[in-house]
This record gives C-alpha cells, structure tokens and sequence, in this order.
C-alpha cells in the first residue's frame, strides 16, 4: 500500500492514472482503423464493430466509469494532478 501512495500521493492522481488506462486500451486498435484502407464509411464500421464486438460489457464499463470520473472532475475546485494526460489521450482518440 505504502508503494502505491509513494506513486499516487493523492487520490485524484490515482483516479486520473485509471482513466488514463481506461482510453488507452482502445488508442492502438482505432489507430489501426484510421490508418488503414478504405474509405472512411468502411472505416466507420469497423469501428462500430469494434464498439459492438465481444468485448461491450468490458466498453460499457469502462464508459461508466469515464463518465463518472469526468462528473467527479467537473466539480473539483482545482483541475486534477494529470488531468492533462486524460486530455491528450481523448484527442489522440479524437
């Protein structure tokens, strides 16, 4: 535990470090879909079935979580430790 904390010292860093981690499982493989062949409606279905693939309870986790964890950073009084990470990783999906 102390480790952890050594990483984290607060728990927004930690949170910010998840959400993170959350959007980059996904960056490598719509990187693939962008940079590939074809015209970007064929493009746009393989990312709708990546979306919709076999892995929709792992996404739809994930977005609940992303969703609350932007709620929960909305209402800080001061923007988060790392939250520029989470920034740049969503236009990089973007």
């Amino acid at each position: 535990m102390a480790a952890l904390f050594r990483y984290f010292p607060k728990k927004e860093r930690l949170i910010v470090a998840v959400a993170v981690s959350s959007l980059e499982k996904n960056v490598e493989h719509f990187k693939r879909i962008a940079n590939g062949k074809g015209s970007f409606y064929e493009r746009l279905e393989q990312v709708l079935d990546f979306l919709m693939g076999d892995h929709t309870e792992q996404i739809s986790k994930s977005a609940k979580f992303r969703e609350a964890f932007e709620s929960y950073a909305s209402f800080a009084k001061n923007p988060f430790d790392g939250i520029e990470d989470y920034i740049e990783i969503q236009k990089v999906i973007a």
